[in-house]
């Protein structure tokens, strides 16, 4: 008699067989608000301006972005040509769902404007500098985190993310 050897094997999935067997993903509405003036001043004094105040609906563990801001037109000097650039505001970011209720907003502020420069006795808009703010913060849902910016910024934020309940069909 021979010895025989069976081997049975039960496959096991990371993620769930059907489309009802799936827990839906958390929805969050983003509300930001983008700031410019005095860090050490307040809206009412009219020394903080708000630049924009979107509410961005996204997943939890999906990039949002919002773009705030314009193109202009501006002369490479090198090249000689004109190339098209934006500046402003653009805010990517992250929310990312605790065990304790928190929520970590893992989010980044690029705030780009023009240089202006002389250029054979005219004024010219010829270069962009941008200043990038790069954040992690913990908070609980539905609570304002304002991130303090550091001395001489351009711009800065405050967030809030707020659980969006979905309802069934």
């Amino acid at each position: 008699m021979r010895n025989s050897l069976i081997l049975l094997a039960w496959p096991v999935f990371p993620f769930p067989l059907s489309a009802q067997d799936a827990a839906p993903a958390k929805q969050f509405v983003v509300h930001l608000r983008i700031f410019e003036g005095n860090p050490n001043g307040s809206v009412e004094e009219g020394t903080i301006r708000v630049v924009a105040a979107p509410s961005i609906s996204t997943f939890a563990n999906q990039t949002f972005t919002f773009k705030s801001g314009r193109e202009i037109t501006l002369m490479d000097h090198h090249t000689k040509t004109l190339k098209r650039r934006f500046y402003g505001h653009l805010v990517s970011g992250t929310i990312t769902p605790m065990p304790d209720g928190k929520v970590t907003v893992d989010y980044t502020l690029e705030t780009t404007l023009p240089g202006i420069t002389r250029h054979r006795g005219r004024t010219v808009l010829d270069m962009l500098c941008t200043e990038v703010t790069q954040v992690t913060i913990q908070g609980r849902p539905n609570e304002v985190l304002t991130i303090q910016p550091p001395l001489g910024t351009l711009a800065w934020t405050d967030v809030k993310a707020v659980e969006a309940k979905l309802t069934p069909k």
